[in-house]
């Protein structure tokens, strides 16, 4: 390599110059166990420091070793840290050549779609303690280790072929170890590389294991972290112990991110299955703790299993848990601006300085993702928790999304605002909150008697509704869908499919569970709101969020509310008539009463009157047909309602009085429990509901009409200006905004299509226009620190906040100086002699002070410079990632290349007798040498020019420089390619005369691309007895392996004999199967089906032997063989 290098070197003298020194210090520092010890010395750990390999399995040996150390009570603490950053050409020609690479880059584990590795890089570190140690320290508890088993696969597989059997074992002696049931696994990390059989061998061994517990509620969900961050080698173990610890702490499910089909082994199984959205781990405090399993295993035959349970700390008995906070998992958060001196205008050109300064240097180094999260973390901004709730001052709040990089553009508007340039415009209102006495901007802020809350009835619930507020954490209304749902395989089918999912209607889910869906959906949002102290003091239904109203106002406790909406729903299911159904016309009441008296169909009913411009017709098909066309005559549009039920009509008489009968086992003679009211929506014309009224109006509910214009005008009259939608969808704020004449009225809809981003937007609005919330329980919800991370105290405007360095994946760079540029990259740069002017740019650029722009200008002197990762990227950012490109595969090139040499000139010498060490023959590259021997022959790469054959000129000659044709070369395909050399074209080198004497090459004989050459075998017809067969795959297998005919036994096993895996199996019986004669198709496929799965040459000789003669007719179903691991 240093001879390809040689004449780069020439013409780049300072390359040397810039690559690091080798030193006394450099030698130790690439030995593995070192990273271990640099560790201990730094922080002055006295205990035991080593560095564990057992291949992917590493972190998780590690781990075993430490929980042992603590447990001996050799330690008390350990740390166990785990790094893999070994993207190399080697890393990856080496998984290319064991077959195991994605060809299409994606690792889609435990689908049919599955091809293989993706590889991919990581680290984590955990700190580990016994638990009653953690606990007398105070320390935050993420999780409990309760047990590890590991196993070998011992005797018969080949190094990288998966054993169920083996990985069973090591599930056992996990829970042995641990004391816990296995029936107790709700989650399961998997290894789950995304090779097929590796899959596959996997989810059979953990079935196997969990169907032995005999437990039928057993119901396991199953990930892989590999699907989000690929193969971490040996660091995978700890990846997935860390997603698993996380998905205790959040008590949550995370999904699997695949959407293909899953293969049969998961999809025919009633014990585990992938999760296809994130929805809470709901689990009945008489199940225990939550349990966790993670699995990580190596080549060789090692493998892992780690039980985890979540940490319940100790509570003093029958003390109520009241410390609960409704987490979101959101990258959003809160910037909070109060001017401490001067004006608040003087406190935001600070920050949009300070801003537009991280923007200008993350996009010269070429760092364009989540620069909102390094403004955020830098940024002079307040505590949002000292924010008084009805604040008089000049103050500002941004709602930011740290995965984007818009702040500046945020704040710059927001100056924009303060300056009188912009108005303050109703999208503004969903990320900033401003009050600015000077810009004329003061907040009208609301009182509760000026907040309504609307809840909505069945039509607003739709698949995926809960994915907002039921996916937060800690939520107490978690307790109604255990108590709706206790058998936890139904209710996954219904979170998953329905609630949490995209299914469609008509999953199979009966009146009485959509309905009470709904409803607990509401009530989620609900407790969100109480959460965040948000005031109101009328709470306003439309038919079904009647019911959701009167438990939010007191009447009904949640439990109640689940058990009476289980009645109506029950009520509702004993309604046998068909041909039933509702119709929507978008038109005035008045003109609906019309055209039901010109029709005079008595089977129709007013049954919703929803605004001025809508109203509901409920009746029988035929009659709705009947005024559906008249509609369409008069231009009057319409709209059909996925329902059976004529709703709100004399029809639903006899599910009424089911209804009433389960009324009476309620008590409402206690009254409501707080302060605020509710109105019916079937009886607003009676006002607020009271002790005397509320069983009464109840017992009609289900045949009486709804009036929602009236509801609402009701609430007006009581003061009600601010209406907040609690629930799926925005069709009462719709309603509300319609029925109301009032420009003051405004209605707001918590729910939107981008889920936790419209559900944040909308609270941000509701607190524009004046209802007050807790500022600081909504920046817990955020799960983002409540202070930023810099320092609040008060300085003068000079101040420069902010870290000194700034840090991503590729540079380091001072603020406000050039770019640190690392030593490969400079390296890179001087031997590519080809810098783009955007590389200089960046290598030059003096970064000068920020000047407050929409974005950065360029001047003549610089470049236009934009983000990577958009669509109008100029051609530089695109030569630079073709150069990048360019230098790895030439890297792999020269590697492949001096490889090739050496097998070579070993193969070279192995023809007239044993290589040896002593000879004094070696090899040499292009470039000039003297008195120096080469092998007569070589091979050709298909990623490299053929290799100079010289032959030994006579002392004292000199060699000259020679000269060489470049080879053709095909662009491999795929990740499954890369590294693998394909067989060349034979290729003569072309050599001039060297010092007056002519070198004769050899012809070159075609290469296998693997050092060997190869010679074509005869492709002639075989007898069809076992014996002719067994000699002909005996002499394949030798061709095929490089095993000498007389060492192969055919009774040896062929994987844990011979080392024969899947892929020298398939080359052996390819190459058999082209010499027999006139075979049918279905023998090839029974042949190449039942031999799979046979252990030696004679067993699959004399199976061939008896489907050819007809013994054996049926096809054989075996697994195909793969490298898995």
């Amino acid at each position: 390599m240093q001879a390809e290098l040689a004449p780069i070197l020439s013409r780049q003298r300072n390359v040397e110059d810039m690559l690091p020194t080798w030193t006394s210090d450099s030698f130790a520092g690439i030995l593995p166990n070192v990273s271990a010890g640099r560790v201990a010395n730094r922080f002055n750990l006295g205990g035991t420091n080593c560095t564990i390999d057992a291949a992917c399995a590493s972190s998780l040996a590690a781990l075993d070793l430490a929980v042992h150390k603590l447990r001996q009570g050799d330690a008390n603490m350990a740390v166990v840290g785990a790094i893999d950053t070994l993207q190399s050409p080697f890393a990856f020609f080496c998984f290319s050549e064991t077959q195991a690479l994605s060809p299409t880059g994606e690792a889609k584990s435990f689908t049919k779609s599955a091809d293989g590795i993706v590889l991919g890089e990581g680290a984590g570190i955990l700190v580990l303690k016994r638990l009653e140690d953690a606990e007398a320290s105070g320390d935050s508890i993420l999780a409990v280790i309760k047990g590890i088993g590991s196993s070998s696969d011992g005797r018969g597989r080949t190094m990288t072929a998966p054993s169920h059997q083996g990985q069973v074992q090591a599930f056992a002696r996990a829970y042995t170890d641990a004391g816990v049931n296995p029936s107790m696994l709700g989650y399961y990390e998997a290894h789950g590389t995304g090779t097929p059989v590796g899959d596959r061998s996997e989810i059979r061994a953990l079935t196997t294991f969990l169907e032995t517990q005999n437990n039928p509620t057993t119901h396991c969900a199953v990930g892989s972290v590999k699907t989000l961050i690929g193969h971490t080698k040996s660091t995978a173990g700890l990846a997935g112990l860390l997603k698993a610890t996380l998905a205790l702490k959040h008590q949550s499910i995370p999904l699997h991110s695949r959407k293909e089909e899953p293969i049969d082994e998961v999809s025919s199984s009633n014990t585990v299955y992938l999760p296809a959205g994130t929805f809470p781990w709901l689990q009945s405090d008489s199940l225990g703790p939550r349990t966790a399993g993670v699995s990580a295993f190596g080549f060789g035959g090692t493998n892992f299993h780690v039980v985890l349970q979540e940490f319940i700390p100790k509570r003093v008995a029958d003390t109520p848990c009241t410390d609960l906070i409704p987490r979101l998992a959101t990258s959003f958060r809160l910037l909070y601006f109060t001017p401490e001196r001067g004006s608040l205008s003087e406190c935001i050109v600070m920050a949009l300085k300070h801003a537009r300064l991280i923007e200008h240097e993350c996009a010269v180094n070429g760092y364009t993702t989540s620069v909102n999260h390094l403004v955020a973390d830098t940024i002079k901004s307040q505590d949002v928790s000292a924010h008084p709730r009805d604040a008089t001052g000049d103050f500002l709040i941004l709602l930011v999304d740290q995965s984007r990089s818009d702040i500046g553009d945020k704040l710059e508007d927001a100056l924009s605002v303060l300056e009188g340039r912009l108005d303050y415009t109703s999208t503004m209102r969903d990320w900033l909150v401003l009050q600015s006495s000077s810009a004329g901007l003061q907040i009208d802020y609301k009182t509760a008697e000026q907040t309504a809350l609307l809840f909505p009835g069945q039509g607003s619930d739709y698949p995926g509704m809960g994915a907002t507020c039921m996916s937060a954490t800690s939520l107490r209304t978690h307790e109604l869908l255990l108590t709706l749902f206790p058998e936890s395989r139904s209710r996954h089918d219904v979170l998953a499919k329905y609630l949490f999912g995209n299914s469609e209607p008509g999953t199979g889910l009966t009146a009485d569970i959509k309905q009470s869906l709904l409803a607990i959906t509401e009530v989620a949002y609900l407790e969100i709101l109480s959460f965040l102290e948000v005031p109101w003091s009328l709470g306003l239904g439309h038919s079904l969020g009647d019911f959701v109203s009167l438990h939010a106002t007191g009447w009904l406790s949640s439990s109640d509310l689940v058990t009476l909406l289980q009645s109506r729903g029950n009520a509702i299911n004993g309604f046998a008539d068909s041909g039933y159904g509702m119709l929507i016309l978008f038109c005035s009441p008045q003109q609906a009463s019309d055209l039901l008296l010109q029709a005079a169909k008595s089977s129709l009913t007013l049954a919703n009157i929803n605004s001025p411009t809508q109203v509901v017709l409920s009746g029988q098909l035929a009659d709705l047909d009947i005024i559906e066309q008249a509609c369409l005559r008069d231009g009057i549009s319409t709209q059909r309602m996925h329902t059976l039920y004529p709703f709100h009509s004399m029809f639903m008489q006899d599910c009424n009085e089911f209804f009433k009968t389960a009324l009476n086992s309620f008590n409402f003679s206690a009254g409501n429990s707080n302060s605020s009211q509710a109105i019916l929506s079937t009886s607003p014309q009676s006002g607020p509901v009271s002790e005397q009224t509320i069983s009464h109006l109840l017992a009609s509910h289900m045949v009486s009409g709804v009036d929602f214009i009236e509801s609402v005008r009701q609430a007006e009259a009581l003061g009600s200006t601010f209406f907040i939608e609690v629930g799926p969808k925005k069709v009462l704020s719709k309603l509300v905004r319609s029925s109301l004449g009032s420009s003051d009225s405004i209605a707001v809809s918590l729910d939107g299509p981008r889920g936790t981003e419209d559900f944040l937007a909308s609270i941000m609005r509701i607190a524009s226009h004046g209802v007050t919330l807790n500022w600081l329980k909504l920046s817990e919800m955020l799960q983002v620190p409540v202070a930023p991370l810099t320092s609040q105290a008060s300085g003068s405007a000079a101040t420069k906040p902010g870290f000194s360095y700034f840090i991503n994946g590729a540079h380091v760079w001072k603020s406000q100086h050039k770019i640190q540029q690392n030593i490969q990259h400079k390296v890179h740069q001087a031997l590519s002699g080809n810098v783009s002017r955007s590389d200089e740019a960046i290598l030059h650029a003096d970064l000068a002070e920020p000047v407050l722009l929409t974005s950065i200008q360029p001047s003549p002197s610089q470049p236009q410079l934009t983000p990577m990762n958009q669509p109008n990227q100029s051609s530089q950012i695109s030569n630079l990632r073709l150069e990048a490109f360019r230098t790895y595969h030439e890297t792999l090139r020269m590697m492949i290349n001096s490889q090739t040499q050496v097998f070579s000139a070993f193969l070279s010498n192995s023809s007239h007798g044993v290589a040896s060490l002593d000879s004094t023959e070696t090899i040499y590259t292009q470039q000039q040498v003297v008195g120096l021997a080469a092998p007569s022959e070589t091979i050709t790469s298909a990623f490299a020019p053929p290799v100079q054959s010289i032959s030994q000129p006579p002392s004292g000659t000199i060699l000259q420089q020679p000269v060489q044709e470049p080879a053709t070369v095909s662009p491999p395909s795929g990740n499954g390619d890369i590294g693998h050399a394909l067989a060349a074209t034979p290729t003569k080198a072309v050599q001039p005369p060297l010092n007056g004497l002519h070198v004769d090459t050899p012809p070159v004989p075609p290469s296998n691309g693997h050092g060997a050459t190869t010679t074509e075998p005869k492709q002639v017809p075989s007898a069809t007895d076992a014996s002719s067969i067994l000699l002909q795959l005996t002499s394949l297998l030798s061709e095929k392996s490089g095993y000498p005919v007389e060492l192969l036994d055919p009774d040896q096993d062929l994987e844990s004999d011979l080392g024969i895996d899947s892929i020298k199996r398939i080359e052996v019986m390819g190459g058999l199967l082209a010499t027999l004669p006139n075979v049918s198709p279905e023998a090839l496929q029974s042949i190449q089906t039942g031999t799979r799965d046979l252990r030696t040459l004679r067993e699959v000789a004399g199976h061939i032997a008896a489907i050819l003669d007809g013994s054996i007719n049926t096809v054989v179903e075996a697994e195909a063989t793969q490298p898995g691991k």
